[in-house]
């Protein structure tokens, strides 16, 4: 079982709706993704 947010389901259908879309907002996810990442290093690591 997988627990997901309510508006999970509402973004998959929409970038499943609009493929260009989900491919010009693929580099911010990325980025959003990269500093996430970065945040829970510093975190983490206490720097």
């Amino acid at each position: 079982m997988v627990a997901l947010p309510r508006w999970r389901g509402a973004q998959v259908r929409l970038l499943d709706a609009l493929p260009g879309l989900a491919l010009r907002l693929a580099p911010l996810v990325r980025a959003a993704g990269r500093a996430g990442q970065r945040r829970q290093r510093r975190r983490i690591d206490g720097t």
